[in-house]
């Protein structure tokens, strides 16, 4: 895994989507994300999707070569609608389906031409407080990362990754390398771009094409209690 990791970082991303990435080994510092993703699409003619996705991810590269990180994300699905015809009684409503996710990862980072492997084994679900993380029997998630200067479409010098397969990244993961998600499916991928603080925002927008990224520099960051369930209405 780990190989394949630094065989297929930054090179696997779209000049297309991200410009022309002159890489180099990644030096300790701080980098940070916030992603905006809307997707929605006509099924059918009687079926209706959509999705909204918010999500903040942070990483620290030590000088030491230990890394902490902590990601959150809120996804609201909604289906609205059926496949086939149905005679009004039989058509069925809107179908809302919210998930938040909160973790604190911490492990360790070294570099390898041109990438650095990053691997962290010591988790924390719902709180990114340091001393809350507890080992793992395996390794949680790997990343590789490449720095990156900024480009006409990146504004900000900062990291290209790719996340391993094993784990979904609470839905952080993009597909920037050019092809994206199925019909019926909102934009996923293995693809992660981080900025290097302040940070980078990253905007989505999908519905019949291709999705469109938008990427800005700007100020990030990481509110623990804003990244909480709702609490669910009484009926």
């Amino acid at each position: 895994m780990l190989v394949a990791l630094v065989l297929l970082a930054a090179p696997t991303f779209s000049p297309a989507v991200v410009g022309e990435l002159k890489t180099s080994t990644p030096a300790a510092g701080e980098y940070a994300m916030a992603l905006s993703l809307d997707y929605e699409e006509l099924i059918t003619t009687e079926l209706r999707v959509s999705e909204r996705r918010t999500g903040v991810f942070t990483l620290s590269l030590a000088a030491d070569g230990s890394a902490r990180a902590c990601a959150a994300a809120r996804s609201v699905s909604v289906s609205e609608g059926q496949y086939r015809y149905e005679p009004p009684e039989k058509r069925q409503g809107a179908r809302t389906n919210e998930n938040v996710q909160l973790i604190g990862l911490a492990g360790r980072w070294r570099g390898e031409v041109s990438v650095a492997v990053i691997t962290f084994d010591r988790v924390s679900f719902g709180s990114c407080d340091a001393s809350k993380v507890e080992p793992q029997p395996e390794a949680w998630g790997t990343l590789g990362c490449s720095a990156v200067a900024a480009t006409k479409q990146l504004p900000v010098a900062g990291l290209a990754c790719e996340v391993d397969e094993k784990n979904p990244w609470l839905g952080l993961g993009l597909p920037l390398g050019g092809a994206h998600g199925g019909r019926g499916q909102a934009p996923h991928g293995r693809h992660v771009l981080l900025g290097a603080l302040p940070g980078l925002k990253v905007d989505v927008q999908q519905s019949r094409s291709a999705p469109r990224f938008t990427f800005s520099a700007g100020a990030v960051t990481l509110t623990e209690s804003e990244w909480k369930p709702r609490p669910q209405k009484k009926k």
